[in-house]
């Protein structure tokens, strides 16, 4: 019986140290060369870490026993090592209790070595891996139905609120009275979503309130209203996304949710400080 070939190459990381064992598992993914896949080996879980910091694998095949390492502990490091990453556990323990153990906490499969032969391994990487593909496909999908809905969203609102405030004041928008203005304000705005993004991305401790604190302030010197802060923001992402791929995209949204709303905090604060100075009883000599 032969096995369905993959369109796209398979990078996997083996991570077993008997010499033995690995002759064996090599054996077994012969049948697999015309799929041409790259295979890493590691007999230490330091040295898996290492691999899977510096490059990007399709699948993890992963003894539980390792010099370094042993029993479900091996795999919940892997796990915090490459969550993104499937593992199909081989093991020399027929053990069923940690076999649905190690599934329930994540593992695409678990082999016992003296079960498993070529057919069956290359069964169980052609499912895991598709199967991880389909979930990753299905992940993007509704992250990108998420992100238009979003955007829609943002699109709406500043239309509505115009409608409504021009109305009620009779005053046009920032956009409207100071387009270039606008446009700067958007760029600045654009420029904290970068910083944001990086702050999320490489785990950086530095706060932008400073940043949105003088933001804030150069927008009440407009006298400007939640309106013009939601097409700032709403021209910001609208240009930050239009050639971002979907996680990026998300990216960018999730962390100007936070932007939008600590800006319209310092700007109501502003505003709170000046009415407070202005309004302040004049005291009689």
């Amino acid at each position: 019986m032969t096995t369905a070939p993959i369109m796209e190459p398979i990078k996997l990381l083996i991570i077993e140290d008997d010499t033995g064992d690995l002759e064996l598992l090599e054996a077994y993914l012969e049948p697999m060369e015309s799929e041409v896949i790259e295979v890493v080996v590691c007999q230490w879980l330091r040295d898996a870490k290492q691999q899977l910091e510096s490059q990007r694998f399709d699948l993890i095949l992963l003894d539980l026993s390792l010099p370094d390492s042993r029993g479900l502990d091996t795999f919940r490091k892997i796990q915090g090592f490459a969550p993104t990453v499937p593992v199909v556990i081989l093991s020399g323990l027929s053990d069923q209790d940690l076999s649905l153990q190690a599934v329930r906490l994540g593992a695409q499969d678990y082999l016992t070595k003296d079960q498993v032969n070529s057919q069956i391994l290359l069964r169980s990487i052609h499912y895991a891996v598709e199967r991880h593909r389909l979930l990753l496909q299905a992940g993007q999908t509704e992250r990108q139905t998420q992100n238009e809905r979003d955007l829609y969203l943002l699109e709406s609102l500043p239309t509505q609120q115009s409608t409504v405030t021009a109305m009620l004041y009779n005053s046009a928008s920032l956009k409207a009275s100071f387009p270039d203005e606008f446009q700067q304000m958007v760029q600045q705005y654009g420029r904290l979503m970068d910083l944001a993004l990086e702050k999320r991305m490489f785990q950086l401790g530095s706060s932008l309130s400073d940043q949105l604190q003088a933001v804030a302030e150069n927008l009440a010197f407009y006298q400007v209203g939640p309106r013009d802060v939601i097409e700032i923001h709403t021209a910001a992402v609208q240009t930050k996304t239009a050639d971002s791929p979907s996680e990026k995209t998300t990216a960018y949204l999730e962390e100007s949710r936070f932007l939008v709303l600590e800006l319209m905090g310092y700007l109501v604060a502003y505003y709170r400080r000046y009415c407070v100075r202005v309004n302040q009883p004049k005291i009689k000599p």
